[in-house]
């Protein structure tokens, strides 16, 4: 127990601040969605561009929009994984 304190005291305490400041606790696309509705006013949409490989081991590729422009491109092995990808 002890020395899980001291682990957490001396490598989490300090980064706090930082990952309050820097929202760091948010997924990407979280992340991503929040900043273009407050610089754009705008919600993102996903939109699957591609996916291959057989059933068992797919990939997908997701295009990330603004107002129908294309912004990023991410490539996952679930839908979910590569619109993180993207944002």
């Amino acid at each position: 127990y002890d020395q899980a304190q001291a682990f957490i005291a001396s490598q989490l305490f300090p980064k706090t601040e930082e990952i309050v400041r820097q929202r760091l606790w948010q997924d990407a696309k979280s992340r991503f969605q929040e900043l273009a509705q407050e610089h754009n006013s705008v919600t993102p949409t996903y939109e699957l561009l591609d996916q291959s490989g057989p059933d068992h081991d797919r990939i997908f590729k997701i295009g990330v929009y603004l107002r129908k422009e294309l912004i990023a491109e991410g490539k996952g092995q679930s839908k979910q994984e590569a619109e993180q990808e993207a944002a």
